[in-house]
């Protein structure tokens, strides 16, 4: 999974739950696993979604200008959360 940060922009994550439902937010970032974490934030806000997401183990990340699609594991974003060391600028960024 590629990690390196680009500008800020406009991110679509989603992912299918147990019932098939397809749930999907849009939020601004600068790298996957700062849309991936913005987005798990705004799943948790809303109760209903938040399980299926760690259920599945997948999301799917649509960085817009150019639209470029991502797919990654929770398991590595959760790997990059809990990386010690880097760089001030990465610290500071996780």
């Amino acid at each position: 999974m590629y990690t390196g940060f680009v500008p800020s922009r406009s991110c679509t994550v989603r992912f299918q739950g147990r019932e098939g439902v397809v749930h999907e937010v849009t939020v601004m970032a600068e790298s996957l696993f700062e849309a991936t974490a913005r987005a798990l934030r705004a799943f948790r806000d809303q109760d209903w979604s938040l399980e299926d997401a760690y259920w599945t183990g997948h999301l799917e990340i649509v960085a817009k200008q150019p639209e470029i699609k991502h797919r990654g594991l929770l398991k590595q974003f959760n790997q990059w959360l809990n990386r010690t060391g880097g760089s001030p600028k990465e610290i500071s960024r996780r």
